[in-house]
């Protein structure tokens, strides 16, 4: 099933053929409709541009040869003018993007998390942002409607006191609060007890700054469960307040899919290890006393006596053999 139902045109800045074929693949399968535009350098994106070429989206890659300078990334921002653009990086380069990111970068994703839901995921999404913003504009009574009738859960909040200004009734369905019970709260009220210090700290910074502010944090909600949250906001105005927008995108399944898969690489790195360590002992001893045998040097022992010690270190490979189908049980339906 395609994630987006439409036609979009997408100009993807990637200099490498192979990442540029895999992300030209993702994108395939989950827009209906693609049409991809491959620039191999940041002076081709930028050509593309000036020359009045329409794109949905620009998904541009900042280990590009030509584009290894923030100036350029805030450039290719301000060209693009509202065009959502996502920046595609390594590991290495999240320092790099987080600093240049600004109102004309909408979103950062690791090229090594990438598949085809997850890419088109975020172009839905920023997509979607950007009509809100667009709207926005255009009036408030307008954005009101949009704000609250947004199926992505978004409110607005006080920088000064952090408390809340508005929410949308998708934040309402997803936290379990009334509209009424969230405007007598902060935003502390939705986070863990060892989680405030830090959202002080990070509302504190932003403040000083205005950067447009994004991660992944926890929140918990009227119920008491803890989810995880992908959290994109940005300074605005609101009714005479310095405020914050806030979008809070819901990625617990994900994180508790990567959680599950490290504690099955556990699991698996605690048989790799009995196989290479544990079952040795028992083994070992057998094959010492069946080799006593064959050369008939039992010293003292007599035969009977080795063959129960052979039986005893069988017993106890059996009992590791068996441990060790058990465990691997346990990971098939863990898995299922």
């Amino acid at each position: 099933m395609n994630v987006i139902e439409r036609e979009l045109t997408i100009l993807l800045v990637e200099n490498s053929a192979d990442d540029a074929s895999q992300i030209i693949k993702f994108l395939k399968e989950e827009i209906i409709k693609p049409i991809i535009h491959h620039a191999k350098t940041f002076d081709q994106a930028r050509e593309s541009l000036t020359r009045g070429f329409h794109y949905d989206v620009i998904l541009l890659d900042v280990s590009l040869q030509d584009n290894t300078a923030g100036k350029q990334v805030s450039d290719l921002g301000q060209l693009a003018n509202d065009i959502p653009v996502i920046v595609l990086c390594s590991g290495s380069d999240k320092e790099f993007t987080a600093k240049t990111l600004s109102p004309g970068i909408s979103d950062c994703l690791r090229k090594s998390d990438l598949n085809g839901s997850y890419l088109t995921k975020s172009i839905a999404y920023n997509l979607e942002k950007k009509s809100i913003a667009h709207k926005l504009r255009d009036s408030e009574e307008r954005y009101q409607s949009l704000f609250s009738f947004s199926p992505i859960p978004m409110w607005v909040f006080d920088v000064d006191t952090l408390k809340f200004l508005n929410v949308n009734e998708a934040a309402i369905r997803n936290y379990g609060y009334s509209r009424e019970e969230f405007l007598n709260m902060t935003i502390k009220d939705i986070r863990p007890e060892e989680d405030i210090e830090m959202v002080e700290s990070i509302v504190k910074a932003n403040k000083k700054s205005g950067i447009f502010s994004w991660g992944e944090y926890r929140h918990i909600k009227k119920t008491g469960e803890l989810i995880y949250v992908d959290i994109k906001s940005n300074l605005i105005e609101f009714e005479g307040n310095r405020a914050r927008l806030v979008l809070s995108l819901d990625i617990t399944d994900r994180v508790r899919y990567m959680q599950a898969i490290e504690e099955q690489n556990e699991r698996l790195y605690e048989i790799a290890w009995s196989q290479s360590h544990v079952v040795r002992a028992p083994l070992a001893r057998m094959m010492g006393l069946l080799n006593m045998l064959s050369l008939k040097k039992t010293g003292k022992k007599e035969p009977k006596e080795i063959l129960e010690l052979v039986m005893s270190s069988a017993r106890e490979l059996d009992d590791i053999v068996r441990d060790i189908v058990r465990k691997s049980e346990v990971i098939k339906n863990y898995k299922e």
